[in-house]
């Protein structure tokens, strides 16, 4: 009888680890792919009847963002005082243009990381996002809706692989102005390492030098018409006093 009691009470005390265990399972955050990842998005535009893809890049410290149509690859390097250095490639070219920290592009210096990190700035997800929430796996998300100016901007966030799953702007009559969408995520690291390398083998040169060559044809070209300045990349972000803005594809929400 003691025998059988030991048993039953060893069974018993099995069962609440394994339900412990399970209750533990479903609510601690999983360990999720961040860096060396690459995402595919589509960006499409119902009013112009255009669609547009887009390749996010990420390995530890740098990011990039490839167009396949432009053949234009905008790409930051995070160094160990926070800067970011921006380099541009012209993929069709094999060459690229390299500006400093301090440099502007676009009219401004880089100071956000996660606005080309996410395509999202995080100062939107803490200043939109429900924090109280519990996000306890990869696929959990995060839903941001913002109106601003005339415009709706509905997110899905991914915050645990640090991803936007979705991003959509609305006018006032509710008709779809552009939607970004994610369609699939692989966590390949040669497919990764692969990627940045070929672009390090480009022949760069220094935004600063531009000026000073006035043989390189490809140089001379780019300046003409305006690929120096004029970016293909870009997402929305929140500045200091709230407004949301875009930089890309040559147009400005705000």
């Amino acid at each position: 009888m003691k025998n059988r009691l030991s048993y039953i009470t060893l069974i018993f005390f099995i069962s609440v680890l394994s339900s412990v265990s399970s209750a533990a399972t479903k609510t601690t955050p999983t360990r999720c792919a961040v860096n060396n990842i690459t995402a595919q998005y589509t960006i499409e535009h119902p009013t112009k009847q255009s669609k547009l893809k887009l390749t996010l890049v990420r390995e530890e410290n740098k990011v990039a963002h490839h167009y396949p149509q432009t053949k234009i690859t905008e790409a930051w390097e995070q160094n160990h005082k926070d800067q970011i250095k921006p380099t541009r490639y012209f993929d069709a070219h094999a060459r690229a243009i390299e500006y400093q920290p301090t440099e502007r592009v676009h009219g401004k210096i880089e100071k956000d990381w996660s606005y080309r990190y996410q395509l999202v700035s995080q100062s939107l997800i803490d200043k939109y996002g429900d924090n109280e929430q519990t996000f306890a796996t990869c696929d959990s998300q995060q839903a941001l809706s913002i109106s601003w100016k005339n415009q709706r901007f509905d997110i899905v966030f991914l915050p645990n692989q640090k991803l936007v799953k979705e991003f959509s702007v609305f006018n006032n009559d509710n008709q779809l102005l552009e939607r970004w969408a994610l369609q699939s995520v692989n966590d390949d690291d040669e497919a990764v390492e692969r990627f940045f390398s070929e672009r390090l083998a480009y022949k760069s040169t220094d935004f600063a030098d531009i000026g000073d060559d006035h043989t390189d044809p490809f140089l001379t070209q780019m300046v003409t018409v305006g690929f120096i300045e004029a970016g293909a990349s870009g997402f929305y972000q929140a500045h200091e006093n709230g407004e949301v803005s875009s930089l890309g594809h040559g147009h400005q929400h705000d």
